[in-house]
């Protein structure tokens, strides 16, 4: 391997993919392994179709570069297509089955469609194997806290912070970890210490907002505030700000930040599906039908806002469109519950060492 390609593989492996790829355009002659670092660099800059392209290309010329199915793996997975992805990551771990990374890759997958015991065996291999990157620690604890595990929790709470993960993200594990072991006032420290450090984590604000309204529930309204000034557009912050106004009593003003918000977003159905809550909440029915039916024109596939507008279809005694709005929001319901049970076991297979 040249010295130049070897240290455009080292900018790869500290994300600097613009100065990766300048270096990489000058390497000669171009293998299948210098196809994989351009398709890295690609990959990184956002480029995917591109890097799929090159990594694909790079697979035809040497079929057993396990670098090359991994890195297409990642992209199939960063586009939603996991089977697909979970056959790369398969054969980049048979190709190299002593690389941990592989295995981690391959155990955020399994976490992704459900399947937790196999996901936590691969990143665990992965730790093992000598992958200590912080994210598969930080993702090992996150999967220990969803199965209610608070000593396994705290085992990979520890290996990421010995191994440098990011304050904030250790410390929003440490409010959920609080919240698990039933200390809600410690889990709202944790919290808020976490969107101090990082404002721009939206689910951690969710946690402190949720947090501030059981335990301060006077400081609600000023804590929704500084979350949506972080995050103007985010429609569940926007509901809690709206709901901690209404609780004020500040009706005008819940309004008020529900219109201005969808005058930014005008294509949001979260926010016209807010907007007809707090109309019908009003008794303003037919006002509130016209918010719901906006939010299914950009997303027909909402089943909360079918269930709302056929329950307010009801007050006005229009109970056939009702019964048709309730009956498309429980078959939308059922077929994307089989939906998610297929996919998961399409992608959870046998043929590798790590299941039983």
């Amino acid at each position: 391997m040249s010295d130049t390609l070897n240290k455009a593989r080292n900018l790869l492996d500290e994300q600097s993919f613009d100065e990766a790829l300048e270096l990489l355009h000058t390497v000669t002659p171009v293998t299948p392994l210098v196809k994989v670092s351009v398709a890295r660099a690609l990959s990184g800059l956002g480029r995917w179709e591109e890097a799929h392209s090159l990594f694909s290309e790079a697979l035809t010329e040497d079929p057993e570069c396990h670098e090359g199915y991994s890195g297409r793996g990642l992209l199939y997975f960063l586009t939603g297509d996991f089977q697909r992805a979970h056959e790369d990551y398969l054969k980049a771990i048979d190709g190299a089955p002593m690389n941990g990374r592989y295995h981690g890759l391959r155990g955020i997958l399994l976490a992704q469609v459900g399947d937790v015991p196999n996901a936590l065996k691969e990143l665990e291999a992965c730790y093992d194997l000598g992958c200590h990157d912080p994210s598969f620690l930080l993702s090992r604890g996150q999967i220990n806290l969803a199965v209610r595990d608070a000593a396994k929790a705290r085992e990979s709470i520890d290996l990421a912070e010995k191994h440098d993960a990011d304050e904030a993200a250790i410390a929003a594990l440490e409010g959920a970890l609080s919240l698990l072991n039933g200390d809600a006032k410690e889990a709202l420290a944790s919290y808020r210490f976490s969107v101090e450090k990082a404002p721009e984590a939206a689910n951690n604000w969710l946690n402190t907002l949720a947090l501030t309204a059981q335990l301060e529930r006077s400081r609600l309204l000023e804590e929704a505030q500084r979350a949506l000034e972080a995050h103007p557009n985010h429609g569940e912050i926007i509901q809690v700000v709206v709901g901690a106004y209404r609780e004020a009593g500040k009706l005008k003003e819940a309004f008020q930040v529900l219109k201005e918000a969808i005058e930014r977003n005008p294509e949001s159905p979260l926010l016209y599906f807010q907007m007809g809550m707090g109309l019908a909440q009003s008794g303003k029915f037919e006002k509130a039908v016209e918010q719901f039916s906006k939010a299914l024109e950009f997303a027909p596939r909402f089943p909360r806002a079918l269930d709302a507008r056929g329950n307010c279809l009801e007050q006005l005694g229009r109970k056939d469109e009702a019964q048709a709005d309730f009956q498309k929001s429980h078959d939308i319901r059922k077929e994307d519950a089989e939906k998610s049970a297929v996919q998961q076991k399409m992608v959870k297979p046998s043929q590798n060492g790590a299941e039983e």
